[in-house]
């Protein structure tokens, strides 16, 4: 979810990277700087792009449909 509204820097990967919240709790103008991002952000980043994840979702649902009806017994344990 960070990747998709474009604060990956947020990503952490082990307990050390967690210094990173304390960081972002502690220093106002890096706190402000993210926050302006992710403001920033709301009009482009896919993660808030409803009418695409709406499409996508849609999309999703189809091919689970089509297969379901090319393949009805596709998953289930005879």
């Amino acid at each position: 979810m960070l990747t998709a509204i474009g604060l990956s820097e947020l990503v952490t990967h082990n307990l050390e990277d967690y210094q990173l919240a304390l960081k972002l709790s502690t220093n106002r103008d890096v706190n402000a700087a993210i926050r302006s991002k992710l403001i920033a952000s709301r009009d482009s980043a896919p993660l808030f792009d409803n009418a695409r994840f709406t499409r996508d979702l849609e999309n999703i649902y189809v091919a689970l449909m089509n297969r379901s009806i090319a393949d009805p017994c596709h998953g289930v344990n005879n």
